[in-house]
């Protein structure tokens, strides 16, 4: 960042006469006397805009340099964090006219502020950017002293900003990123200075930072003392000797043997006037302990040590120094590995059960239906009501046309009664799935004294092949929900029945003949059901209307003991007539429910690869197949594989379908696997990522534009691009298939370039020779669902991992541009780290819940402060509304796509001292509420800290389940699982919900297949990783899974290094676990981790009938021998056999 130089460093100045009489709402603190104002001009950039220029304007370093320019009629200041600002002044180079100061005025960027006021039980908390917005004229009071203009903001209005009204109260400040003075090009010589004062008052503090040393060793420790959002005004010695000095105005040089040394600060700091404002003051400490940085206002909650570079800061007057007992306890991982590890019976009881029929919008759960990626979906809406709807079921093109029905939804709705009920209850129905995985959807409930079970499911018309690689599947040829309606009466007298099939207002008018519904629109009869029925004769049928409802009442009589089964068969495909009844005669509900049946079970079964002893687990594993292939569309103009992120509503966003591609890269299914991919070979470049990129974008994964009318691109997620990228890797590594990678390699080096070309454009210095805070980082854009452009390191991370991943498929492949893309993926994931580096320098330290202060590891370079933290909840205090919800953007930024994307992605190392600091900040802040009253996903009270916990809202998409897994924190990576699964699960329906933000209910659409995905693929993870160059098996098995009885099976698995089958169990003797192992035909290293539930140490291990001596009982790990593709292995447990320690020579590769 460019610091101003020509303004003097006494930042501060007395504001001539003016007294803070605000008039703002009631979260203003006021003041009551004049008092210093803080100058926020040095701590932004200076700058000039014009028409040319980029959204964040010429950098200037002094205000004269201007002079040398024509045509500029404007300067200002930008910084990275919005700011509050209270007055804006213009210092002159002479006397100031009235005309010349009523000439001028004063411009802010404004897009969002003020934004929607918060509401429970999620918000959208939006943010700014440099980028997207505009220069709004600000309405102000100018005052006039000599050579000075003061330029303050009159009361917000509607017709300066249209949500002035959002906020309550007269708002006399702005909140901006940019603010400039817009002036006559012939005043341009008259302006010598401008300066910015924010909504903060100055006050002293002086402050006490202490050098611990537990050793007696001699240590020279110097350093200088920055300040942001403040100033130095002097520094001196705490308990200093002969030879300790200080070194200018802010540095130090002193000698230490042990504690008992330091310096004291004297500050001028910020004291907010507004809630959750970003004028607050950090102090970076530089020094040869490393550099750190700290806010004043953290030392208002207590004093800090900072045990990772040896400090302890109190304020100067503290009479009590440092203390080990400052630490309070033990932070949450800690505490995670003293309790039993976690448990689906545990979890289900501490974390409240998901409402099976209302999400937190009031909205029915409901179950998508569909052939094998046809784009004919239907839904069973919770309690059996059906739903056809061309918009959320993402309809495109020709095939739109076809939908011939007023509107976008067509539901039909089963009521039952004389006088019907369309909706149950929980108490009085339940739904299912066939076999707790089949997409054959049953629903049974009880009204009146009857029985009614109704089952539905979907298949292809004219008997039809259900598979969409078969040429011979027409995609417009219509496909069919067929629902079996039986009803039974189980006491002892005959009872009226009463069966009603109600239409919503996409009918128009409807009629029946011979069991088919018609509809008529504009004058044409289209077919809209067929029905058939055990009934006969005693069946009195009679069409109904009423205002929005069309339908058919259907009434009999039901003798005790009896039961009656109706056949309701729908099409999707609107524009059916009489000449296509034959369509539905044909249909026999048996015989097309064993067809249907017969395929997903035979899909299901050749893409199962693990059985452990958690059904629920197994459940999941299996029903992910028919939920990802259902939600997946075939084109049907150009046969292309579109793979959305939901079944209903959700387009494509590339990086949750690739989430879903490298789930089938494991389970083996390549073939799928290529036919989904190839759409965004054949679309690269179809569609522009939002953010400050140069060129077409012609190299870019994103878009899934077929054509104008076809295009089922989602939002602009900027990691869409290497996120494909990697994907595309990935299914080179797992299928091996080197014709598709020789073929698509112009496509993937064109994808690749493109990162290595605009990273060139963030390849700059500052002005003073040092690199820029994004230095090599891709241009600003856009992370998942936050709108505002920054240079997120999530897309980076996952730019990276493209980048990287395509390197190692060419090397395997042996193609020769690898150490090409092998180096640029090394600079690039070397100038990620700098940056990373250098922008948590800046950020200051946060506090863990056992008190003591940590790094903290920010989102993008600029990133000073929190998004998902009490500041934030603070700033919605501004709204006066008194409630807390979830901040859905903020912690998408920081929790979802925060630090431990870089964790997931190889940016950092798992077991580095930063993962630490990553992973107890989500354990001990951003996924608890009391640490910083935040309401995370749910409120998270401290009793159920162990079950609730450690969650973001989208739990199974992101999470720290690999870093575990990686460091060997077993129960953590257990815990976290099992509380993500929980979470989101509908166990009666073997489905997630996508988010929640509140405890019993879910958000988001059905099926969320890449979050389903995920998890399957995390449950893997459990069982097989593949590490650099070795394989790990069972690293993630808890111990419950091996009690007797229990037995652990992966079958069949793929890897980068070939297919791996093992089972592992109780062995009948006891005390002892068994292994089975088929392993890749090559000689990849493979360990084996066998945590056994009897908590004792190995004592030996039987290889193929053959004592075996490579194993290490601390570790819990065996060293599989590398010559033998087949093994049978026993690890004993019994005491008083000897116990052979593993030779040192064959432990590399694991060590930490």
């Amino acid at each position: 960042m460019l610091f101003m130089s020509f303004i003097k460093r006494i930042s501060y100045l007395l504001l001539f006469g003016l007294v803070f009489n605000f008039g703002y709402a009631s979260t203003i603190k006021k003041s009551s006397k004049e008092e210093k104002c803080l100058n926020i001009t040095e701590f932004g950039t200076l700058c000039y805009w014009n028409s040319t220029n980029n959204a964040l304007g010429n950098e200037v370093s002094e205000l004269r340099s201007l002079h040398k320019y024509d045509g500029i009629d404007n300067v200002g200041v930008r910084w990275w964090d919005a700011r509050d600002i209270h007055s804006f002044e213009v210092l002159c180079n002479s006397q100031v006219s009235e005309d010349i100061a009523a000439s001028m005025q004063v411009e802010y960027w404004h897009n969002t502020w003020p934004d929607n006021p918060p509401q429970m039980p999620s918000y959208e908390d939006e943010e700014d950017d440099m980028w997207q917005g505009k220069w709004i004229t600000a309405k102000t009071d100018t005052e006039i002293q000599g050579n000075r203009i003061i330029y303050k903001f009159k009361p917000l209005e509607k017709d300066e900003i249209p949500t002035a009204d959002h906020l309550p109260g007269q708002i006399t400040y702005r909140r901006t990123l940019k603010m400039r003075v817009k002036y006559p090009q012939q005043y341009q010589s008259l302006i010598k200075n401008i300066a910015v004062y924010s909504m903060a008052t100055l006050k002293e503090e002086n402050i006490r930072i202490e050098f611990l040393q537990e050793e007696k060793s001699v240590k020279n420790i110097s350093g200088e003392i920055e300040v942001f959002n403040g100033s130095l005004v002097g520094l001196s010695g705490w308990n200093w000797k002969d030879g300790d000095e200080k070194k200018g105005k802010n540095g130090w040089d002193i000698t230490t043997i042990g504690n008992g040394k330091g310096i004291n600060i004297k500050a001028l700091t910020a004291n907010a006037l507004l809630p959750g404002s970003n004028e607050e003051t950090v102090i970076t400490v530089r020094s040869n302990n490393g550099t750190f940085s700290f806010s004043t206002a953290d030392l208002l909650t207590a004093p800090m040590y900072i045990p990772d570079f040896n400090v302890y800061i109190a304020p100067a007057d503290n009479p009590v120094n440092f203390n080990k007992n400052i630490v309070k306890g033990a932070n949450i991982r800690k505490q995670i590995m003293l309790e039993p590890e976690q448990s689906y019976e545990r979890a289900s009881k501490e974390i409240p059960a998901k409402d099976p029929i209302w999400d937190q919008s009031g909205r029915r759960i409901y179950l998508p239906l569909a052939c094998d990626a046809s784009w004919q979906k239907f839904a069973v809406e919770w309690g059996g009501n059906l739903i056809i709807d061309k918009h959320r079921a993402n309809v495109r093109g020709k095939a739109l046309d076809l939908c011939k029905w007023n509107g976008g939804e067509l539901n039909w709705n089963f009521g039952t009664g004389e006088n019907p009920n369309y909706q149950r209850t929980q108490e009085n129905c339940r739904m299912s799935v066939l076999h707790n995985y089949l997409p054959v959807v049953s629903t049974n409930w009880n009204h009146e004294g009857l029985l009614f079970e109704e089952e539905a499911f979907v298949t292809s018309s004219e008997n039809s092949t259900l598979s969409p690689f078969n040429s011979g599947r027409d995609e417009f040829s219509p496909t069919v929900l067929m629902v079996k309606l039986r009803i039974s009466n189980p006491s002892l007298n005959s009872k009226q029945s009463h069966i009603w099939l109600q239409g919503n207002g996409a009918l128009t008018e409807i009629s029946s003949e011979n069991g088919f519904i018609y509809d008529k629109i504009d004058g044409e009869k289209y077919l809209r059901s067929y029905t058939q029925n055990t009934v006969g004769e005693r069946l009195k049928t009679s069409l109904f209307s009423d205002k929005n409802v069309h339908g058919i009442h259907y009434d009999f009589e039901l003798g005790a003991g009896i039961s009656e089964t109706f056949y309701f068969y729908f099409p999707f495909i609107g524009n059916l007539t009489s000449a296509d009844m034959a369509l539905f005669t044909t249909l026999d509900y048996s015989k097309e429910r064993a067809r249907v049946v017969d395929y997903w079970r035979d899909l299901v079964a050749e893409n199962t690869v693990f059985n452990v002893p958690e059904e629920v687990f197994n459940r999941m594993s299996k029903s992910v197949i028919p939920h990802i292939r259902m939600s997946v569309i075939k084109d049907p103009e150009s046969g292309l594989y579109v793979v959305p992120a939901a079944s209903f509503n959700y387009p494509v966003y590339a990086n949750e379908s690739i989430f879903q591609t490298v789930l089938l890269d494991r389970l083996g299914d390549s073939e799928t696997v290529r036919h989904y991919l190839e759409t965004f070979l054949q679309l690269q470049g179809s569609s522009k990522l939002p953010g400050a990129y140069t060129g077409n974008q012609e190299a870019v994964f994103h878009g899934v534009k077929i054509s104008e009318t076809n295009d089922y691109t989602a939002l602009g997620y900027n990691m869409n691009h290497g996120t494909v990228l990697w994907g595309l890797a990935h299914y080179y590594t797992h299928s091996k298939d080197k014709a598709w990678l020789e073929k698509a390699a112009p496509q993937l080096m064109k994808a690749a370039d493109w990162i290595i070309e605009q990273r060139k454009q963030t390849q700059i210095d500052n002005g003073n020779g040092n690199p820029v805070l994004h230095y090599g980082l891709l241009p600003a854009g856009m992370l998942e669902d936050c709108y505002e452009w920054r240079y997120w390191y999530a897309t980076n991370a996952y730019s990276y991992l493209g980048l990287k991943s395509l390197a190692e498929a060419f090397s395997e492949a042996g193609l020769p541009q690898a150490e090409h893309y092998l180096k640029e993926a090394e600079s690039y994931c070397d100038d990620i780290r700098k940056s990373l580096q250098w922008a948590m320098e800046l950020s200051p330290v946060v506090r863990l819940r056992n008190n003591i202060c940590v790094p903290y590891v920010p989102v993008h370079p600029y990133q000073r402060f929190r998004y998902f933290g009490a500041k934030k909840s603070k700033y919605y205090d501004r709204y006066q509304k008194g409630i807390y919800p979830t901040l859905r953007l903020s912690s998408t930024r920081e929790v979802l796509y925060g630090p431990v994307t870089l964790l997931k992605t190889g940016i950092i190392d798992a077991k580095s001292t930063m993962a630490d600091w990553i992973l107890n900040d989500w354990e001990d802040n951003l996924t608890l509420s009391t640490s910083m009253n935040l309401n995370t996903h749910g409120w998270v009270d401290d009793e159920y800290w162990f079950s609730r916990g450690g969650m973001v809202f989208q739990a199974c998409l992101q999470n720290p389940i690999s870093a575990y897994l990686d460091r060997h924190e077993t129960k953590a990576a257990i815990r976290s699982l099992y509380n993500n699964f929980t979470s989101l699960f509908y166990p009666d329906v073997v489905a997630f919900s996508e988010e929640y933000r509140m405890w019993k209910h879910g958000s988001g659409p059905f099926y969320k297949t890449p979050d389903e995905a995920r998890f399957v693929s995390q449950v893997i993870d459990l069982l097989i990783e593949e590490k650099d160059d070795e394989i790990w098996l069972g690293n993630g098995i808890p111990q419950q899974w091996l009690e007797a009885g229990k037995r652990v099976e992966l079958n069949k698995v793929h890897t980068r290094y070939g297919e791996v089958s093992y089972s592992l169990s109780y062995s009948k003797d006891s005390h002892s676990i068994e292994a089975e192992i088929l392993k890749p035909d090559n000689n990849t290293r493979i360990l084996l981790f066998v945590r056994a539930p009897f908590e004792k140490a190995i004592q030996s291990v039987i290889v193929n009938n053959q004592v075996w001596t490579e194993w290490d009982a601390d570790k819990q790990m065996i060293v599989l021998p590398q010559g033998e593709k087949s093994i049978q292995l026993i690890v004993n447990y019994k005491i008083g056999l000897p116990s052979v320690p593993l030779r040192t020579d064959t432990w590399k590769g694991i060590t930490e």
